[in-house]
């Protein structure tokens, strides 16, 4: 477990500034899309998979079009149309921001709990991403809040409990796994027995539906497509590697993967 400071100082933990790179997209191809939904991008491998201005012959590179300094955290970034929000940390508390993408103001800010602090060497601060749809911004915090926040506004649309309202245990350092949206169902790998993945209806917050045993740590799910292109959602545990039909939570398949399984705890 003393490797999680020196695993996260690794991806340049501290954020003390938020930086965008503004990148003129151009391709022969459809436009397109205009955001970066949550962790690691569409498709949970951090690509980008469409031209840029870094395409072109003539292309020298990047200047930067904004920077912000914000508080301490490991959350990424997550870009839909005009907005860019993160999470970090802010005098005494825990904070969800969005940023103006082409001009960096900041947009809103929603206090999610007191800030959390980092244990053997690490930073304080959120350590999870969150995602966002046309509506919401998904937000955890590391105490197991699970929130939504109005895209526009920055106004709460619902909340719960991973630990109070669904029995959920925080690993070791806090809750660190990344939403993901299918549809009108945002996942969480929240770990344990019968709820190693979690769905919650977009719009409510409602439980969708609990599945699956296994511990978690610091993974969080991804989306793929089948060859019919359905999405499912794919998960890796301690133990295991589930993949989820979204729309009911039934288990399309597992199998073990071998490895370190319950010596994470």
């Amino acid at each position: 477990m003393s490797e999680y400071p020196a695993r996260h100082r690794s991806r340049v933990i501290l954020q003390s500034a938020l930086i965008a790179i503004l990148v003129a997209a151009s391709s022969a191809m459809a436009v397109p899309p205009k955001h970066w939904p949550g962790y690691r991008g569409e498709d949970g491998t951090g690509s980008w998979n469409y031209s840029t201005i870094l395409s072109r012959e003539d292309a020298i590179g990047l200047d930067i079009a904004w920077k912000m300094p914000i508080g301490s955290g490991y959350s990424g970034v997550a870009v839909r149309d005009h907005y860019v929000v993160t999470m970090f940390t802010a005098g005494a508390d825990d904070v969800a921001a969005a940023f103006d993408k082409k001009t960096g103001k900041e947009l809103w800010r929603y206090r999610l709990e007191d800030k959390f602090p980092g244990e053997d060497g690490a930073h304080d601060g959120p350590i999870s991403t969150p995602a966002i749809d046309a509506h919401h911004a998904y937000c955890l915090t590391p105490r197991g809040r699970f929130v939504a926040v109005e895209l526009k506004t920055g106004k709460e649309a619902w909340a719960t409990e991973l630990n109070k309202d669904h029995g959920a245990k925080p690993p070791r350092y806090g809750f660190s796994t990344s939403p993901v949206v299918v549809g009108d169902v945002v996942a969480l790998q929240v770990g344990g027995e019968d709820r190693f993945l979690m769905g919650f209806d977009a719009r409510t917050g409602k439980k969708r539906w609990a599945v699956g045993t296994d511990m978690v740590m610091w993974q969080s799910p991804i989306v793929v497509k089948d060859e019919k292109a359905s999405e499912h959602i794919l998960a890796v545990g301690a133990s295991k590697i589930i993949a989820i039909n979204p729309k009911d939570g039934s288990i399309l398949y597992e199998f073990a993967h071998g490895g370190q399984g319950a010596a994470a705890s």
